[in-house]
Order: structure tokens, then sequence, then C-alpha cells
């Protein structure tokens, strides 16, 4: 006789950022809602986390309550987006098909099971200006070039870019296929004289941040 197995994952992030702790806490129990065992013992089951299908942590049950809470530090160049979190019991080794797929610590007669959230990835950005400040004068054109980097300094293509002069709004440019962007300012003929500060924003979109 085999019995099904349920997990339920009762706490996951929603969203996350790059380089981030994840920690995913539920039980697994049976169909009747008890905790597993062996020879009518309570007994611990082997959980394992996975993220977008690939095995990265695992953890063994509390055997009296089914408890478990797995945790995994996300990679700094996991991509920005929509994630799955699977959670996921082999069942047992030995009774079970497919036969010797389930751990051998996990308790005989129970069947495999797994449960699945999704959230999210945010990554941090910077800003690396190809253009040195310098001077420039009235009525010349100011060319500011400069590239668009994730946390792991992959490029960012297709983000708007923001150029403020002293606080003023400039202009706003698209980075290339290669995060590159470049912005060209006739500097007016009134323009005041002395130093001026120039700044270049990214504010950010759903999966970058600013």
């Amino acid at each position: 006789m085999l019995a099904q197995t349920d997990i339920v994952i009762l706490e996951s992030p929603e969203g996350l950022v790059a380089g981030d702790y994840l920690t995913v806490n539920g039980t697994l129990l049976d169909d009747l809602g008890n905790s597993l065992t062996t020879l009518e013992v309570p007994s611990a089951a082997v959980v394992h986390l996975m993220i977008d299908n690939i095995s990265v942590a695992s953890v063994e049950t509390d055997p009296v309550t089914g408890q478990f809470s797995l945790g995994y530090p996300l990679p700094e160049d996991i991509s920005a987006g929509a994630h799955i979190i699977t959670v996921q019991f082999y069942g047992g080794r030995d009774w079970v098909d497919p036969i010797g797929v389930g751990e051998p610590s996990n308790p005989e007669y129970y069947l495999p099971s797994f449960a699945t959230v999704p959230f999210n990835i945010s990554v941090p950005t910077k800003i690396s200006l190809i253009t040195a400040g310098g001077d420039v004068n009235r009525e010349d054109v100011m060319t500011i070039e400069g590239i668009l980097l994730d946390l792991v300094d992959n490029p960012l293509p297709d983000l708007t870019i923001e150029v403020w002069l002293d606080g003023d709004f400039m202009t706003n440019v698209e980075t290339d296929e290669n995060g590159v962007f470049t912005a060209v300012y006739p500097v007016p003929a009134n323009a005041a004289l002395g130093p001026v500060l120039l700044e270049i924003r990214f504010n950010g979109t759903s999966f970058y941040l600013p």
C-alpha cells in the first residue's frame, strides 16, 4: 500500500534582489495530513529546493511536524524577471516508481510530490561614463557617452537614460544593443558661465533598479 504526499509552501518571497538570500518554509505531510512514518514512528524526509528546475538545496523535514525551511543565496548573475520556486519530495527509494530515485533516508511507501510558486528578481544597475568631464564653449555641441550595466557588468539594451544639467532636464536617450548611450546637447549662446553639474540618471524599470 502506497500513500500520497502533499507539500505546502507556507512562506516564500514574492520578489528579491540578485545576491539576496532566499528562504522557503512549508510542510510535507501525507494525504491525511499526518507526518510521514517508518513502522509507525514519525520520520524525517528530504525535500529539495529548485530554482527554474535546477536543484540548489535540500533539507530534512521535522519528523513530528513535517515542517521544513530551505535557504539559498541567489547568485549575483541571476537574470532579472520572473522565476519559479519548486519544492520537491522524491518519495521512497525501493518501493516507489521510479525505483531508486528517492533518498535512502526517506520513509518507504510514500509517493513523490512537489509544489511551485513564482517570484521576481530585480537587478542593481550602474552607469559608466565614457566621456570625461571638461570645458565646453557656448554654442558648441556637448556629447555625453556612457554604458548602462547590471551588477555583473552585463550591458543593458533598450533602456532610457536621462541627462540633467545643474538640476534641469536636458534630454533622454535609449541604450543600444551593447548598453551604450550617446546624448547630444547644443549649448545655448546665453548659457551661464562657470562650472555646471552634469547628471546621468537611470530611473529603473520593473526588474532593473535605478
